[in-house]
């Protein structure tokens, strides 16, 4: 089932540990970064389809800019604890 998110919810701050993977089934996400002066810069927009968080995922980093939600948005959830449990059945 997939979650509901608000515009403007952040989903991913720099030195967050990436313990989920987010798949975009409906609305915006909008990857940003701040500036010293705290002005925001928003690199890039991700759409329907895309995948968050997938390399800090699978290489266990942390994060390095923040994730927000550019409009009310849907999006399904799979966390490492469960990756954990489907992997030794396939």
């Amino acid at each position: 089932i997939g979650r509901k998110f608000h515009k403007g919810d952040i989903l991913q701050e720099p030195g967050d540990n990436a313990t989920n993977l987010f798949f975009l089934q409906d609305g915006v996400i909008e990857i940003f970064t701040r500036t010293e002066n705290h002005l925001e810069f928003v690199m890039e927009k991700l759409f329907r389809g895309s995948i968050i968080n997938y390399r800090t995922f699978f290489m266990e980093d942390d994060g390095k800019v923040f994730y927000r939600f550019g409009k009310n948005s849907i999006c399904f959830v799979l966390s490492i604890d469960t990756l954990n449990e489907i992997l030794p059945r396939h």
